[in-house]
């Protein structure tokens, strides 16, 4: 059964069964901080399982994109070392809000698989919870497993979570039951729940029951809901008869392509390279098309680590060219239900190729730190390469561990590999991003309850009750509130501020955020003991309204923004992220090239004349998706929103969906100033900007700044760029005078001081030289002597000038007739140990070189001229 097939048969089941066939949300979690990447289906029924949502429906099912890679579900590095774990997988689900519970669930999962997909019901295999009697007897009464069909797994009292799911260290959770189907003698001897593949784990069934509190004991749910999961890859290969994930038809035209293009069959080693591609360059198509990109942190650091691992591994086929980014297109094609237009398959493509470019300079450069610290190993007496070089040259250059200690044995050399954990585990935890959706615990509970979430954009102060706090002994604290009038953090803007206070404290409140437990203030205390509390659970939130006023000013104005963009760059610019601040604003845009100096006017001029007509924002209130969507409102996020919204709209200009605090009339922006527009990965600009009072303060900074620059050169302010040009022609005419006498200190007698370091090697004067400080024109004139004086001779001169390094390569006419000797291969040679480009003609030649010590690329020069004579 083909995978479309499945996906049909799957959707078409539970539809006839009540179910409502939900859209999939985007793999990038919008409105949700508390997840680096969707991992699994139920993320968009957060709120809905734990009863803080209401739906139209009670039931429902979805075919959902999800990532594990990061945090507590990381599958990264398990990836083609079996035939089961990937990092971007399909999900397939149902669930019940409060509708059916256990015996239903388990009724659909049974009569799905063997009557409608086919598997042999004596090969599936049912797990329970240790003491879970109530599904143990239903798979015993529904399915009619015999008691050998059917294992106990799992015993939180003593750590083992097998078969018992959890949101976090407190809150909902309960048992499990999942499906097991045994793949047969020839997977080898094992059990249920086993290390291999024999049996093979393929639907969860999660059952809600219990609210896990702060001494570890359960209470019953008031609503217990359903959330199941099964992996669209596994019941594949399952049903198409495959050993493993990677030989279905959702991989092999993927893996046929990496094959035909290294040459190789898909066995042994090779076999896993490809697998590890193949599952890599899936993952990145999908997510940069749901709008990730690369980056130094976060999810963007996640997405730079999959494309590096897929290029080591391709660079063990023999690939060692930029091509992944070719493989887009066939895996458009091979999953065949996502709709991704060819113009962004090409801005896919160009991204991939951008990082891959970008990796393998980086790959060069981190090769000449690993000699650096094999030597430095070496010269202290050692045999063993420290863990901080290790996770040196895996955190900056990408290298995975395993390379690292491949280059350490074929060097006869050890790694720490006890330290380098270390210093990952370190970064681990100087990293929140795997932390911020499970909470830390710690909490005195006030009163039992979920809180009520945000109270609504027109109040400015609300009298609530705490539900939980939690003090951090510095003068620090935690809120749970009954409800708020502050703006929860979210869709790109920071959260309010303001004060909690009653009689008996006072707290400043610097931020809300939402994690698993609920809706979380953190504030310090300015007043009083949080002991205070417990006595009088009851503050005054009051929210600082002019911060919020400058916020929204600057979110409408992204809004106006964006309305600029599209006018100039067309429709198809899309919005990529944004951050709303008091103080500014910053709007990140899909678009191929950068906007000109005229075109950042014209956007300054559009949004200003918006905000001088003067035109009402309006809010429109619980709008059913559909119908937003239909009035016209952007939604590139839509995915991630529930059936009912919230719309902005500008009329004649701008209409989106919006959650956002936002002013009445476009007047209240003041003005609009742009402060820079800069690349931030390939196919995405970033614009930032001020409004309001911040635009106020630019200005008179701005004015400032001009009138100190007007006084240091003595002239008016309307002299001050004529001054400025006069001064930078003087500054080159100098610098002309000075790279001139340089060129005569290095003339001459330079050369002849030069040639009694020459050696000659093979029949062929040699000479590697670093000269400290030179500018490229001073160390091309001296080679030029070098070759006059000796034709068969080979030059290679190193220096710097302004922070960049040159390497100049210069081989006589008499060596090259004689010796075939090429300044331009050499030169090549050279640049791709120093991770840089290089070339030229066989009697001169180029590259250049960063952040490495001269002496450093001497003793490569003088490796690549041994190799090139032959000595």
């Amino acid at each position: 059964m083909k995978h479309l097939e499945i996906r049909q048969q799957f959707s078409g089941y539970f539809v006839e069964h009540g179910h409502t066939l939900v859209k999939p949300s985007n793999v990038i979690p919008a409105g949700d901080p508390t997840l680096l990447f969707t991992n699994a289906g139920m993320n968009q029924f957060k709120d809905a399982l734990l009863g803080r949502e209401k739906r139209s429906y009670r039931r429902c099912s979805s075919i959902q994109p999800c990532m594990r890679v990061g945090g507590k579900h990381n599958d990264l590095d398990a990836v083609g070392k079996d035939g089961r774990h990937l990092t971007w997988f399909e999900m397939l689900g149902n669930w019940s809000f409060g509708d059916y519970y256990k015996e239903d669930a388990i009724a659909f999962a049974w009569e799905l698989s063997t009557r409608r997909l086919g598997l042999d019901p004596q090969r599936i295999y049912a797990s329970v919870y240790k003491d879970d009697d109530e599904s143990y007897e239903i798979w015993r009464k529904v399915a009619g497993l015999p008691d050998s069909q059917i294992v106990r797994l799992g015993d939180i009292d003593k750590g083992d979570e097998e078969n018992f799911w959890s949101m976090g260290p407190t809150g909902p959770c309960g048992p499990c039951t999942e499906l097991y189907f045994d793949q047969g003698e020839s997977f080898g001897q094992d059990v249920v729940g086993g290390a291999t593949d024999r049996y093979l784990e393929f639907w969860n069934l999660v059952f809600m029951q219990y609210d896990r509190q702060e001494d570890g004991s359960f209470k019953p749910l008031p609503m217990r809901s359903v959330d199941t999961g099964m992996g669209l890859e596994r019941v594949a290969s399952l049903l198409q008869g495959k050993s493993n994930v990677f030989h279905t038809d959702l991989f092999m035209p993927i893996i046929e392509a990496v094959a035909a293009r290294s040459g190789r069959d898909f066995a042994g080693a090779d076999a896993t390279a490809m697998c590890v591609v193949a599952d890599h360059i899936r993952a990145l198509t999908f997510v940069l098309f749901d709008g990730g990109e690369f980056g130094r942190v976060g999810r963007g650091y996640v997405l730079r680590r999959i494309l590096r691992r897929a290029v080591m591994h391709a660079s063990d086929l023999g690939l060692k060219e930029p091509w992944l980014y070719s493989l887009v297109p066939t895996v458009v094609s091979t999953i065949g239900v996502y709709d991704v237009p060819e113009d962004r398959q090409q801005s896919i493509a160009a991204a991939i190729r951008d990082e891959e470019e970008r990796f393998l300079r980086t790959l060069d450069r981190g090769l000449v730190y690993f000699r650096k610290a094999a030597d430095e190993t070496r010269q202290a007496g050692g045999i063993t390469i420290a863990g901080p070089a290790a996770f040196q040259l895996y955190d900056t250059y990408g290298f995975p561990v395993d390379l690292t200690r491949i280059l350490a044995e074929e060097e006869g050399l050890a790694v720490d590999l006890n330290g380098f954990e270390s210093e990952l585990e370190q970064q681990r935890a100087r990293s929140k991003d795997a932390q911020d959706f499970y909470d830390a615990g710690g909490w005195v509970v006030l009163e039992e309850g979920t809180d009520g979430g945000f109270a609504g954009y027109d109040l400015s102060s609300l009298e609530v009750q705490v539900l939980r706090y939690r003090d951090h002994g510095d003068g620090q604290i935690d809120l749970i509130l009954s409800r708020t009038p502050l703006y929860v953090e979210g869709g790109g803007e920071l959260a309010d501020q303001g004060t909690l206070s009653n009689d008996a404290i006072e707290i400043a409140v610097s931020d809300v955020k939402r994690i698993d437990v609920g809706v979380v203030h953190t504030g310090t205390i300015r007043r009083g003991l949080s002991a205070g509390l417990e006595r009088d659970p009851v503050l005054l939130a009051v929210v600082d309204r002019e911060r919020r006023q400058r916020k929204a000013a600057h979110h409408t104005a992204t809004h106006l923004a964006h309305a600029a963009l599209r006018s100039i760059l067309g429709p198809a610019t899309r919005q990529m992220g944004s951050l709303v601040t008091e103080d500014r604003l910053r709007f990140d845009f899909a678009t191929d090239r950068a906007l000109t100096p005229a075109e950042l006017v014209t956007i300054e001029d559009m949004v200003n004349g918006w905000v001088l007509e003067d035109h009402v924002v309006n809010k429109h209130l619980n709008v059913p998706l559909q119908q937003a969507l239909d009035m016209g409102a952007l939604a590139f996020f839509a995915d991630n929103y529930g059936e009912r919204v919230r719309v902005l709209e500008i009329p004649s200009v701008s209409i989106e969906l919006c959650g956002g605090n936002h002013i009445n009339r476009t007047s209240e922006i003041g003005s609009f100033q742009i402060l820079s527009e800069q690349s931030v990965g390939a196919g995405v600009r970033r614009l930032e900007a001020v409004t309001h009072r911040a635009s106020v303060l630019r200005t008179r900074d701005t004015r400032e700044l001009l009138h100190q620059a007007a006084a240091a050169l003595n002239v008016t302010v309307e002299q001050v760029p004529t001054r400025i040009l006069k001064l930078t022609e003087d500054l080159k005419k100098l610098e002309k005078e000075r790279q001139a006498l340089a060129r005569q200190a290095f003339s001459g007698k330079g050369s002849d001081a030069l040639l009694a370091e020459a050696e000659q090697k093979d029949g062929v004067l040699t000479l590697v030289k670093a000269l400290g400080t030179a500018d490229p024109a001073s160390i091309k004139n001296l080679l030029d002597d070098l070759k006059a004086k000796h034709p068969a001779g080979l030059f290679i001169l190193i220096g710097e000038s302004d922070g960049k390094g040159s390497i100049v390569v210069g081989v006589g006419a008499e060596a090259i007739k004689t010796r075939k000797l090429n300044a331009g291969a050499l030169a090549k040679a050279i640049g791709q140990k120093l991770g840089a480009g290089g070339g030229g003609r066989p009697d001169f030649a180029q590259t250049g070189f960063k952040d490495v010590a001269q002496d450093q690329v001497e003793v490569i020069a003088r490796a690549a001229v041994a190799e090139a004579v032959g000595d």
